[in-house]
């Protein structure tokens, strides 16, 4: 196969970094701030390309500075069960690695060893450096990469780091790798290190100097979504600082760069790119022309890279494109990418297998992707030998070839291939193909049930016609015999003289007749049975469509708890908010609006159903803030209430998972720390009503992108804004007349 120049959903590898543009100051950038901490958390929203950031961009500017960048993969095993311990999985994908590493450069032979001195002079240094080999807090700090007389310093990448967050069964798996992470961050030497030392020397002998600093770097790459939860295992449960303090957030393509991408292919037309790239503008940005001209962030890196992919591919069709047709087209690009590169690996596969059909063929692809694919629309990754892959004979006939196309990578874990989907943007797309189908063989399953019931009944329907057929026959003869009957007595009365025969010919009819009425009996039986059995077909008839009245019981009870999730509360009484709110609204609602009063006591509600509910949105435009009620927040020795129109001090402190919310157009002023640590806030709407913001309202508002300050503000307070690294729009009235000290520092 002839190598592109783009790869669509695939994320770049470091053997392409020849070919990764538009990303050289993101990569400069990410490089400086590795080097200058021991840990580093780059985040951005899915499809930023994040791994190709890293994989091109960075892995090479770290191999050129004598570092050595170690990709640590969880398998889908590995998120099973929670392990013992986490130094195993580390020494393993270490191993993997730098074995992966090898493999690509021959000649050069990298192995992980000893590089420290530690218990230099001691009689059991070998025996100390042995035993401590197995925890990766000491094998960590005494360990590196080496070849050739070089010693590197190791980096240890945790890429897709979002899925320690979504794929473990338990929170118990999560809360014991922040405990191994907390533990070999720590510049200290745990106690077991220190009595494992012990054991060996000696009670008498002199302790001897252990390194406690960190002399290796760790990344952190996740979706931007999960930046909450990260704060909530790296700060609240444990303290981790270094994953707060250092972080980089990808934005999408400026404009310039996304031209940088597209220039690499010399027979896209000038014209036509420019056409592209107006509609991506247009399509993200409000200001087109103020964003290309600014050079702000607006074009996703997954989507553009798509769009090349599928062009190179089919030059003319892009070509004949109008302007009027282009963002028609472009806007469902995933969806046709997708069906494209299905359609070209079931040709592929019909011409390598004659006796696959295609529908075979396309039905065993699908099987295969379906299985990639979770509950909730996420990728896993598993081993290419579970059931589901080796029934359609994935490893000879499918792997290759969907790799080859991109829409699957491979990667190999202690000699095992695992395979995923490449990119999450895609797993939407199979997720409704695989609901379809499903839908479709229920239909099927339906209709074939409704069909074998229809058959089953018309067969009773005609045995039932033909038995009553013989019970009229048979009641017809008895009717007939019976006339015999009259005829014959009649016959005994002519002629006494032939007595003794007609006498012995009664006893026969009465015979006959006794036969009869048995015979008449049992058919009388018979239908009582076929009877019954209508009845009973009757009575399942009943119960089915007693169950069809269920499921739409069922159905019911889902749009119930879909419309649970948005709720509107008007005319709400200060203190009643809880009486208002039901059980199942507290535990499903994401989207609450309200109007009415609210006071203390409701504002605790509502951070109970943010921090341990689902509620993320809060519409609070129509509300007004009354004094009174209960405390909604105690720290320390203060317990903090409501005042008339004012959003209180800390009333929003710490709710990480708050990602938007819009307040009262009657309130007046905001209190310190209101905001503070709600690090999933990215949107806020604040009323021109308000006076006065206090100190630290947004600290650490990490995932806040913009805000509008209101036009009846004339002063920002000290520290209104620090910490808030995404923050890349600010728009401050006239009527500001002074700005307080660090009011925007750590701000991007």
């Amino acid at each position: 196969m002839a190598e592109n120049t783009f790869l669509g959903l695939q994320p770049y590898a470091e053997d392409d970094a020849y070919r990764f543009k538009g990303r050289t100051e993101e990569s400069q950038e990410l490089f400086r701030l590795i080097g200058r901490s021991d840990f580093t958390v780059c985040y951005a929203e899915s499809g930023e390309g994040k791994t190709s950031l890293l994989n091109a961009g960075v892995f090479p500017l770290l191999r050129e500075n004598m570092y050595f960048p170690i990709a640590i993969t969880f398998t889908n095993d590995d998120y099973q069960v929670t392990p013992d311990s986490f130094d195993t999985i580390i020494d393993r994908c270490i191993k993997d690695s730098i074995t992966e590493y090898n493999e690509k450069n021959k000649g050069i032979n990298v192995e992980y060893r000893l590089s420290s001195s530690d218990f230099q002079g001691l009689d059991c240094q070998t025996k100390l450096q042995q035993e401590l080999s197995h925890y990766s807090w000491w094998k960590l700090r005494n360990y590196k990469p080496q070849t050739m007389g070089l010693t590197f310093t190791p980096v240890f990448v945790f890429d897709q780091f979002e899925e320690v967050f979504s794929l473990p069964g338990s929170a118990v798996w999560t809360k014991s790798f922040f405990d191994w992470l907390e533990e070999v961050a720590a510049d200290s030497c745990p106690d077991y290190i220190i009595e494992k030392v012990r054991s060996i020397i000696g009670s008498e002998a002199t302790f001897p100097v252990i390194r406690e600093e960190k002399d290796f770097k760790a990344v952190f790459s996740l979706r931007k979504e999960y930046i909450g939860e990260l704060d909530y295992w790296g700060m609240q449960t444990h303290f981790i600082p270094a994953l707060k303090d250092n972080r980089y957030c990808l934005k999408a393509l400026t404009y310039e760069g996304a031209k940088k991408v597209m220039a690499q292919q010399a027979r896209f037309d000038e014209a036509k790119v420019e056409q592209v790239l107006t509609w991506f503008v247009g399509e993200y940005s409000s200001e087109p022309e103020r964003t290309i001209a600014e050079g702000l962030p607006v074009i996703p890196a997954l989507l553009l890279s798509v769009v090349c992919d599928s062009w190179e591919k089919d030059i003319d069709t892009f070509a004949s494109l109008g302007s009027d047709t282009i963002g028609q087209s472009l806007s469902k690009i995933l969806e046709r990418f997708y069906l494209q590169a299905i359609d070209a690996v079931v040709a592929d596969q019909v011409r390598l297998f004659p006796d696959l059909s295609p529908k075979q063929c396309r039905h065993d692809i699908e099987t295969t992707l379906f299985a990639l694919v979770d509950a909730n629309r996420k990728r896993i990754r598993t081993k290419t030998t579970t059931a589901s892959l080796t029934q359609v004979d994935f490893d000879t006939k499918y792997k290759k070839v969907l790799s080859d196309n991109r829409i699957i990578k491979v990667t190999k874990i202690e000699s095992e291939d695992y395979v995923e989907i490449v990119h999450d943007s895609l797993c939407p797309v199979i997720a409704a193909k695989k609901e379809a189908r499903m839908a479709q063989e229920a239909k099927a399953r339906e209709e074939q049930r409704v069909r074998e019931q229809t058959r089953k009944m018309r067969k009773r329907m005609i045995l039932f016609g033909v038995i009553a057929a013989i019970v009229i026959g048979l009641m017809a003869i008895f009717l007939w015999q019976n006339s015999r009957y009259q005829m014959t007595h009649e016959s005994l009365n002519l002629s006494m003289r032939q007595r003794d025969s007609i006498q012995d010919l009664m006893t026969l009819v009465d015979q006959q007749k006794g036969k009869l009425q048995e015979d008449s009996a049992l058919l009388a039986n018979h239908l009582s049975h076929i009877l019954s059995d209508s009845l009973l077909l009757a009575d399942k008839n009943d119960s089915l469509q007693q169950q069809i009245i269920e499921n739409q019981k069922k159905d019911k009870t889902i749009e119930r708890l879909e419309a649970l999730s948005r709720m509107n509360i008007e005319h709400n009484v200060a203190g009643k908010l809880s009486e208002r709110i039901s059980p199942d609204l507290k535990d499903y609602a994401t989207n609450l609006s309200i109007s009415g009063e609210l006071n203390g006591t409701d504002f605790a509600l509502l951070r109970e159903m943010i921090i341990e509910g689902s509620l993320r949105h809060l519409d609070l435009e129509k509300v007004q803030i009354v004094s009174g009620g209960g405390v909604y927040l105690s720290k320390g020795s203060w317990n903090y209430t409501t005042k008339e129109n004012v959003i209180g001090d800390y009333v929003f402190y710490e709710c990480s998972r708050l990602q938007s919310i819009k307040l009262p157009k009657l309130m007046t002023s905001i209190g310190s720390n209101a905001f503070d640590g709600c690090s999933g806030l990215t949107s806020i709407y604040i009323p021109n009503s308000v006076r006065f913001i206090g100190r630290e309202v947004f600290r650490s508002c990490s995932g806040l992108m913009s805000v509008t300050i209101p036009k009846s503000l004339t002063s920002i307070s000290d520290c209104t804004f620090q910490g808030c690294s995404s923050l890349t729009s600010v728009t401050i009235p006239k009527s500001v007349r002074s700005i307080g000290s660090a009011a925007f520092y750590g701000c991007i």
